[in-house]
């Protein structure tokens, strides 16, 4: 059980210290740019694996934290936070959009071929998005009496079977 917590807390304090100097690379990207915005577009590009809801709470703890003592460096975390939620909504649309051309398959075998052409040119990170993709349209189509259900299943049936050796295998 003492190595459980320890392993945990250890995970924890490293995401966060990834966080932290996610943050503090932001902020000095936007301090030494003129417009601010391109060198600060540039490292969240060069971070897009750790842009995720975990990092947009950590954003909402630190917006807390500063809210009284630096409105300056608040309302730049707050900028931040809306570019993060902006590429993760853009992320999540491309990803939506790709499962509605994968859905358009009617033949399983052409559909799974396609499917591992998607999955092979997605790093570890895509992967993981694809996975949290998949999961996410599963419950919904589970929930649900769509007339696309067996098609969403199906789908997310192939994708667990060719990400999941994938993932476990990168962890």
């Amino acid at each position: 059980m003492l190595s459980f917590l320890e392993e945990v807390t250890s995970s924890a304090t490293s995401m966060l210290e990834r966080h932290q100097k996610l943050l503090r690379d932001i902020v000095l990207a936007a301090q030494d740019d003129d417009s601010g915005l391109s060198s600060v577009q540039q490292v969240l590009s060069q971070n897009r694996e750790l842009l995720d809801s975990l990092f947009l709470s950590f954003l909402r703890d630190e917006i807390s934290r500063v809210r009284e003592s630096n409105k300056v460096l608040c309302d730049l975390i707050r900028s931040v936070e809306e570019l993060v939620r902006g590429e993760l909504e853009s992320l999540t649309a491309e990803d939506a959009n790709t499962f509605a051309e994968l859905l358009g398959i009617e033949d399983e075998a052409l559909m799974k071929d396609e499917v591992k052409a998607l999955i092979s040119a997605r790093d570890l990170y895509g992967k993981r998005r694809l996975w949290s993709t998949v999961q996410a349209i599963k419950a919904e189509a589970e929930g649900s009496s769509s007339c696309d259900h067996d098609g969403v299943l199906l789908l997310a049936s192939i994708m667990e079977k060719e990400l999941l050796p994938l993932l476990n295998s990168d962890n």
